[in-house]
Protein backbone atom coordinates (compact mmCIF):
# COMPACT_ATOMS: atom_id res chain seq x y z
CA UNK A 1 0.00 0.00 0.00
CA UNK A 2 1.11 3.35 -0.10
CA UNK A 3 1.81 5.76 2.25
CA UNK A 4 -0.51 8.16 3.34
CA UNK A 5 -0.67 11.50 2.97
CA UNK A 6 1.06 13.61 6.17
CA UNK A 7 -1.50 14.66 8.62
CA UNK A 8 -1.25 18.67 9.01
CA UNK A 9 0.64 19.41 12.40
CA UNK A 10 -1.64 20.15 15.05
CA UNK A 11 -0.39 23.21 15.63
CA UNK A 12 -1.69 24.43 11.97
CA UNK A 13 -3.70 27.79 12.31
CA UNK A 14 -7.32 27.34 10.04
CA UNK A 15 -10.05 29.74 10.16
CA UNK A 16 -12.21 29.88 13.43
CA UNK A 17 -14.55 27.49 13.63
CA UNK A 18 -17.63 30.42 14.74
CA UNK A 19 -18.56 31.94 11.04
CA UNK A 20 -21.42 33.61 13.36
CA UNK A 21 -18.75 36.00 15.00
CA UNK A 22 -18.91 38.05 12.21
CA UNK A 23 -22.43 38.03 11.26
CA UNK A 24 -23.66 37.95 15.18
CA UNK A 25 -24.08 41.28 17.39
CA UNK A 26 -22.17 44.54 16.31
CA UNK A 27 -18.60 44.25 17.71
CA UNK A 28 -17.21 47.62 19.16
CA UNK A 29 -14.31 49.07 17.27
CA UNK A 30 -11.85 48.13 19.34
CA UNK A 31 -12.59 44.58 19.67
CA UNK A 32 -11.04 43.60 16.11
CA UNK A 33 -11.11 39.81 15.17
CA UNK A 34 -10.90 36.85 16.92
CA UNK A 35 -7.69 36.39 19.03
CA UNK A 36 -5.62 33.19 18.80
CA UNK A 37 -4.33 31.40 21.71
CA UNK A 38 -2.19 28.32 22.40
CA UNK A 39 -3.65 25.35 24.48
CA UNK A 40 -0.57 23.73 26.75
CA UNK A 41 -0.50 19.93 27.71
CA UNK A 42 0.19 21.32 31.11
CA UNK A 43 1.30 23.96 33.11
CA UNK A 44 4.53 21.86 33.98
CA UNK A 45 5.49 20.94 30.22
CA UNK A 46 4.45 24.19 28.47
CA UNK A 47 4.10 21.92 25.26
CA UNK A 48 1.72 23.65 22.70
CA UNK A 49 -0.65 21.16 21.93
CA UNK A 50 -3.63 22.79 20.18
CA UNK A 51 -4.89 26.57 18.78
CA UNK A 52 -7.74 27.95 19.77
CA UNK A 53 -10.07 30.94 19.16
CA UNK A 54 -11.16 33.65 21.43
CA UNK A 55 -14.04 36.04 21.37
CA UNK A 56 -12.81 39.37 20.13
CA UNK A 57 -15.60 40.71 22.38
CA UNK A 58 -14.19 39.20 25.10
CA UNK A 59 -10.72 38.55 24.97
CA UNK A 60 -9.66 41.72 23.03
CA UNK A 61 -10.81 44.54 25.25
CA UNK A 62 -8.67 47.79 25.78
CA UNK A 63 -6.51 47.80 28.61
CA UNK A 64 -7.23 49.81 32.11
CA UNK A 65 -3.75 51.15 33.12
CA UNK A 66 -5.49 51.77 36.18
CA UNK A 67 -7.20 48.66 36.57
CA UNK A 68 -4.01 46.85 36.57
CA UNK A 69 -2.25 48.80 38.89
CA UNK A 70 -4.71 48.46 41.25
CA UNK A 71 -4.65 44.67 40.65
CA UNK A 72 -0.69 44.61 40.69
CA UNK A 73 -0.80 46.87 44.65
CA UNK A 74 -3.60 44.44 45.74
CA UNK A 75 -1.67 41.30 44.61
CA UNK A 76 1.93 42.55 46.30
CA UNK A 77 0.07 44.07 49.56
CA UNK A 78 -1.16 40.13 49.59
CA UNK A 79 1.88 38.63 49.39
CA UNK A 80 3.20 40.43 52.37
CA UNK A 81 3.51 38.30 55.55
CA UNK A 82 2.13 41.03 57.78
CA UNK A 83 3.61 40.64 61.34
CA UNK A 84 5.69 43.09 61.91
CA UNK A 85 4.80 45.29 65.15
CA UNK A 86 4.67 48.46 66.01
CA UNK A 87 6.40 50.02 68.71
CA UNK A 88 5.25 51.34 71.89
CA UNK A 89 5.71 54.01 73.71
CA UNK A 90 8.66 52.72 76.17
CA UNK A 91 10.32 51.41 73.01
CA UNK A 92 10.57 54.15 70.42
CA UNK A 93 14.06 55.60 70.54
CA UNK A 94 13.10 59.08 70.83
CA UNK A 95 14.45 62.48 73.25
CA UNK A 96 14.80 62.50 76.71
CA UNK A 97 11.96 65.27 77.17
CA UNK A 98 9.40 64.86 79.67
CA UNK A 99 6.54 64.35 77.40
CA UNK A 100 3.96 66.07 80.25
CA UNK A 101 4.76 68.53 82.69
CA UNK A 102 4.24 66.97 86.27
CA UNK A 103 2.04 69.31 87.80
CA UNK A 104 -1.06 71.30 86.17
CA UNK A 105 -2.69 68.74 83.82
CA UNK A 106 -5.14 67.19 86.32
CA UNK A 107 -3.39 62.99 86.12
CA UNK A 108 -1.71 61.70 89.31
CA UNK A 109 1.95 61.19 89.19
Amino acid sequence: TAPSAASPSPLTLSAPPFPDWAAGPRLPDWAGGPREALVYKSIESFTPVDFMFLHPHLFNAPVRPDIVHSVVVWQLAKRRQGTRNTLGRSEVAGSGRKIRPQKGQGMAR
